[in-house]
Formats: C-alpha cells, structure tokens, sequence
C-alpha cells in the first residue's frame, strides 16, 4: 500500500483525518525498519495546455483483480470520468466487462453527480464506442450512437496510449485503482460504487491535484455554471424509453 492509500484508509475506516505528510514520514519510517519494498508507480505525461470550463471530459477504462469474501478473486472493471479543466472526477465500477449500454448509463449517472453536461466527450477508439472507422468516417455502436444523437455532444476519439490527447484520463485511472481499489475487499457491485463515491468525496475530488496544484472540488464550483444544462440529458433519457417501448 502506498502512504496516500494508509491515508485515505485511516479516513474512510477509523474517521482519522492525519495530514498526508505525517503519514507518508511514519510509513517511511516502516518501509525502512522492515525493508518493504516500495513498488514504482511512473507518473504519466500529461499535456499542460488547460481548455476551457465545461468544454471537455475524458472517458477511460481500467480493471484490477480484488480478493473477494469468499476468498476467491473477482475481477473489477472502472469507467473513469474527468473534466479536463478542474480535474473533477467521477467512477463506477463493476464485475463484468462494460458494454455500449452499459457506458451510456455510466455518462447518465456522471452527468447526474456532476449537475451538468460538457460540450465535448474523449474516448480510445475501443470497440464499445465505435464499430469502425473509414477515412475519418466514424461508425459508432448502436446504442453509442443514439445517445451521442440525443445528447448532442461532440465526441473525439483518440488514438491508444496518446498522451497528448488523454494524458488526464489515462492518470486518473491511475490513482483510482491505487488509491481506491488496490487491497479493498470485495463484497458487490453496489457496495463497491456506494465505497467509491464517498471515496471521491473524502479524496479523489478533494485532494490537491499535482499538476494544478489545486482542489478539484473548489475548482468544480466555478466550473459546474459552465455546463450544459441536464434538461437536454432528461429529453434524451425520455426519448429512449420512447424508442424501445418503455413507459415515460
């Protein structure tokens, strides 16, 4: 476990709010007495260029494997939400791979959290997005498609490992499953997410962002007035139900 982790985990289990400094001195101190080893975790690069409030989000996805409670090993897969200028983050994760609908009802749930919607989304070119591209020609899956057409926002699809495009993103997967999944324990799905937005709210958006150098959260304030609002989200959901015969 790294310093910030025990950090975090003295929050969430024993309500001890011990600055991260403090902490990171004492578990050197341990690392050093009992000559455990401290694994690397390489930074990776993120582009400096900042873009407006509201404008973008960057959408990734990342897996980790967790001990169960019967002892076995269930594999938990995270979609990862950020917006790119306050660095305000959201996750939800689950124990099976995500599909297209799946990814739609996890933006739903990120606009809700967020009160608001950007102007544009940033996404891999992964196969539960698009079904190929032709000479810039997108195809996007079915159910991809209808909540970009419903939503009406932009989508930018990016080439793998492109630092420049989702260097944000590609972090914040990152420090979502080593600061809030690594070591936890796994009981479901709804304790799992429940676990993971008191986590957002205890660290992942109110801790000083290394880059920024500043709280997401207080950031996100000024940045939320920014969004769109979520009325066209509420047409949009109206408009699905609609679409495959469900009631409004």
């Amino acid at each position: 476990m790294t310093a910030a982790q025990v950090c975090d985990w003295l929050k969430e289990h024993y309500e001890e709010a011990h600055a991260e400094r403090t902490v990171s001195r004492y578990v050197k101190e341990l690392r050093e007495e009992y000559r455990l080893p401290r694994h690397p975790n390489p930074r990776s690069y993120e582009t400096v260029a900042e873009l407006p409030m509201g404008q973008q989000m960057q959408v990734d996805f990342g897996q980790t494997t967790l001990k169960n409670v019967e002892g076995g090993w269930t594999t938990v897969h995270v979609a990862a939400f950020l917006l790119s200028h306050s660095r305000y983050k959201y996750a939800q994760c689950q124990s099976r791979p995500f599909t297209a609908a799946d990814l739609v009802a996890a933006c739903h749930n990120c606009f809700r959290y967020w009160g608001g919607m950007p102007r544009e989304m940033v996404f891999d070119q992964d196969s539960i997005v698009c079904v190929s591209e032709n000479s810039g020609d997108i195809v996007y899956t079915y159910e991809f498609e209808k909540f970009r057409q419903n939503c009406k926002v932009e989508i930018y699809l990016c080439r793998g490992a492109d630092p420049e495009s989702k260097g944000k993103i590609e972090n914040t997967v990152k420090f979502i499953k080593g600061n809030f999944l690594n070591n936890r324990l796994y009981v479901d799905d709804e304790i799992l997410n429940r676990s993971c937005v008191e986590w957002l709210e205890r660290t992942g958006n109110a801790k000083i962002h290394g880059t920024t150098r500043k709280i997401p959260a207080e950031v996100f304030q000024e940045e939320r007035e920014q969004l769109r609002p979520l009325f066209a989200l509420i047409l949009a959901v109206r408009h699905i139900h609609r679409w495959f015969g469900g009631n409004r």
